[in-house]
């Protein structure tokens, strides 16, 4: 299946960071092969790994290997980008380059790419991560003097190709480019998000909040006014179900995780 690596090797090959040593391998994987890559995995010996708790589930399926105790982080979906997850793959599949990794040849997200998931807020909670934001004012510092004419004016476009634009502004802001009107998240997106096969416009508008960068409030756009105007009109009727959505998202995706590796809710793996 596609896939596309990301993370501290990525960083090296585009002249970001020198070599280190990287506690986990990630990949961002074509949503449309998630479930099928999982059983294979499954097979081999991989399990969920420990992940930080987080009030709206990370886009990462955190995963470790048993025999070997390799980390791997997957992102079918990534935070923020509130695409369809499919379409925001396809976005960076499109500006994928050629990397040699792992002693094989993989496809590795772009240099720009590279710098905006590296100050993404959002990404936790996942495996072997660093603390939220323990290095973001460095990192921004650091892009800001690498930062090219061409990628600077390739920001905006990407950005709203993937509707990022409220996860982005902390970004944005330190190119000195001006802040973008925020939108709904996808049903669909939000539906991955929450391990949900339904989900309002309750459900979508509160992700939108919790995605947003915080401390760096903008605009919105006309559909995120109107969601507001219906959750205004309805909060006391939706508090009990958006209460459901968030306790048990958490919940919903390890079982799903669970499922797909072809594990049993109690922990043995079941019979094929």
């Amino acid at each position: 299946m596609r896939s596309i690596i990301a993370g501290g090797p990525v960083f090296v090959l585009h002249g970001l960071i020198s070599p280190r040593p990287a506690p986990a391998a990630n990949l961002v994987i074509d949503p449309a092969g998630e479930t099928a890559l999982l059983g294979a995995l499954g097979a081999e010996g991989w399990v969920p790994a420990s992940m930080r708790p987080s009030l709206a589930p990370g886009g990462a399926l955190g995963l470790r290997h048993v025999p070997s105790g390799a980390l791997l982080n997957l992102y079918p979906l990534l935070p923020g980008f509130s695409v369809h997850p499919a379409v925001a793959f396809e976005h960076l599949w499109e500006w994928r380059v050629p990397m040699r990794a792992y002693d094989r040849d993989v496809a590795a997200v772009d240099r720009l790419v590279t710098m905006i998931l590296a100050v993404h807020d959002n990404l936790g909670p996942r495996a072997a991560a660093p603390p939220p934001e323990s290095v973001t004012a460095i990192l921004l510092e650091h892009f800001l003097a690498e930062i090219t004419n061409d990628e600077l004016e390739r920001v905006p476009v990407l950005i709203a190709g993937l509707r990022a634009e409220a996860v982005m502004r902390r970004f944005c802001a330190a190119l000195g480019l001006p802040p973008m009107a925020a939108r709904m998240p996808s049903r669909a997106y939000a539906q991955r998000r929450w391990a949900l096969d339904e989900v309002g416009h309750g459900d979508r508008l509160l992700l939108a909040s919790l995605d947003a960068t915080p401390g760096y409030s903008g605009a919105v756009q006309r559909d995120v006014r109107a969601a507001r105007r219906w959750m205004l009109a309805r909060a006391p009727l939706e508090l009990p179900h958006l209460l459901g959505t968030v306790l048990g998202a958490s919940r919903r995706r390890r079982r799903r995780l669970r499922e797909a590796l072809g594990l049993s809710p109690a922990g043995g793996r079941r019979a094929r």
